[in-house]
């Protein structure tokens, strides 16, 4: 039975793709736009943001501009993956 993932299992799959891109980044390839990995970033890893469900436990400074929530972040992710399939062919 699948498993939505959580925002640690979401960051993981985007460090892989992120990581494929290298030295790119995936704003400048265009598989993502530079506010949607902001926001992306911010949600997963910000407790003021995602609760006990973020990446990290503590962070610094102010609750960002733009966040996703994790429904959103799920299809942040499945749009990304795609596009980076698409892009290897």
């Amino acid at each position: 039975q699948p498993v939505a993932l959580g925002w640690i299992g979401l960051y993981k799959v985007f460090e892989i793709v992120g990581d494929s891109v290298k030295p790119n980044t995936l704003d400048k390839i265009g598989l993502a736009t530079a506010h949607d990995l902001s926001a992306f970033r911010a949600s997963a890893n910000r407790p003021d943001v995602s609760g006990a469900d973020a990446c990290h436990a503590r962070m610094s400074g102010g609750p960002p501009k733009h966040h996703m929530s994790l429904p959103e972040g799920r299809q942040f992710i499945s749009d990304l993956v795609q596009a980076w399939i698409d892009s290897l062919r």
